[in-house]
């Protein structure tokens, strides 16, 4: 009777042991690789039993017990799904992601018209992307390189119908999908015609110190859907951008202007402004500043050992000098024209009852001008001045 009660009991620690010896060895290194084969942080891998991602190494450990499939997915990869089986225990495993951003995309286009018949060679136009034609059932295959969670505009054009456009999202939940999907959009075209006005906008630049145009600047005209234009301002500052588009809904637009005398400047052009009907309506002022702007400012003046203050106002455009003179002391004013070599600053000042010669030398911070004066003065008093920039 003791023999026949242990027998079981010995067979029961034997199977015990073997079975664990089998989940013991059911163990893998998995490592994941994504673009130029670099290992990709924080990639999913989803198993029956357990959910867990990579480290910095782009590498994960999973143990099992029973064979069966890891799903293995990453932001802006296509998923892969693989099979434990066709590795031995213990061995490494490496997947590669294919990288959605290197390759060009399908995008599957139906066009019908308000009777549900297929409309045959439309225009497909796809912004950023390759255009195709449909076919006698309507369809038409495009493609482009946008990545997953950015936009494609895809437009509609056959004549004898109104054109139609749609801002498609690319890829929506693609990382989580085994095989990549293919994007689809579908028109129904309504029988009319487009009008076609010429779109038009004008960019103005002007100098932000003197208020006057700028010409020879570089603007760029970047529009929501990834078009973009250039041209240079002419000798009024303008800048006239044609045949952009042609009141597309939500459009946008993004304005840089260069100049090498001048700070490059940006600025954003609302839906409103780009879908003005009436032309005047279109226009867009830019102000830029020198780079340098030498002596361009206000500046307060003490002349004549205290005697006379005053405000000068003055512009540089290049060499030359303009601006302003008020003299606080007694209340006269008058224009100033000048010229600037260096550090050397000369000007007159004209106040309709006299003139008045300045020569200058600006220190080297900028902030003062200092010198001496000639002309119609007060003889009482010395010639010194001083100008400190407010």
């Amino acid at each position: 009777m003791k023999t026949l009660r242990l027998l079981p009991v010995c067979t029961l620690l034997v199977l015990l042991c073997s079975d664990f010896s089998v989940y013991a060895q059911l163990k893998y290194k998995i490592t994941v690789l994504g673009k130029d084969d670099w290992p990709l942080y924080n990639a999913k891998i989803k198993a029956r039993d357990a959910e867990f991602y990579t480290n910095n190494s782009g590498e994960a450990t999973y143990t099992q017990k029973v064979y069966y499939y890891l799903t293995i997915s990453a932001a802006g990869y296509m998923s892969q799904k693989i099979n434990l089986k066709q590795y031995n225990p213990g061995t490494a495993v490496t997947v590669k992601l294919v990288y959605l951003g290197d390759e060009e995309r399908d995008l599957n286009v139906f066009v019908k018209d308000k009777n549900g018949k297929p409309v045959t060679d439309a225009v497909v136009l796809v912004t950023p992307g390759i255009s195709a034609t449909t076919d006698a059932g309507g369809f038409a295959k495009a493609r482009h390189k946008q990545q997953p969670g950015e936009y494609i505009v895809v437009t509609v054009m056959k004549n004898g119908f109104k054109d139609q456009q749609q801002r498609v999202l690319v890829g929506v939940q693609q990382a989580n999908a085994i095989t990549r999907a293919v994007d689809v959009v579908r028109f129904t075209l309504e029988k009319g015609s487009n009008d076609r006005a010429v779109f038009e906008i004008t960019v103005e630049v002007i100098d932000k110190d003197s208020d006057k145009p700028v010409k020879n600047a570089t603007v760029q005209l970047t529009l929501s859907d990834g078009d973009s234009k250039s041209a240079s301002t002419d000798n009024s500052g303008e800048a006239l951008f044609r045949d952009v588009e042609f009141g597309f809904t939500g459009l946008t637009a993004r304005v840089i202007v260069k100049h090498t005398d001048y700070e490059e400047k940006w600025s954003d052009i609302t839906e409103d402004l780009m879908q003005a009907k009436d032309r005047n309506d279109r226009r867009f002022t830019v102000f830029i500043s020198q780079k340098n702007k030498g002596i361009t400012g206000e500046w307060k003046l003490v002349c004549c050992s205290g005697k006379y203050t005053g405000k000068v106002k003055l512009v540089q455009e290049g060499t030359k000098v303009t601006g302003t003179f008020y003299n606080t002391s007694n209340g006269s004013s008058g224009d100033v024209k000048g010229q600037v070599n260096g550090s050397s600053v000369t000007f007159v000042r004209d106040w309709g009852g006299g003139k008045q010669s300045y020569n200058l030398n600006l220190s080297g911070d900028g902030k003062k001008l200092s010198g001496n004066f000639d002309g119609d003065r007060d003889k009482t008093v010395g010639a010194e001045v001083t100008l400190t920039k407010m």
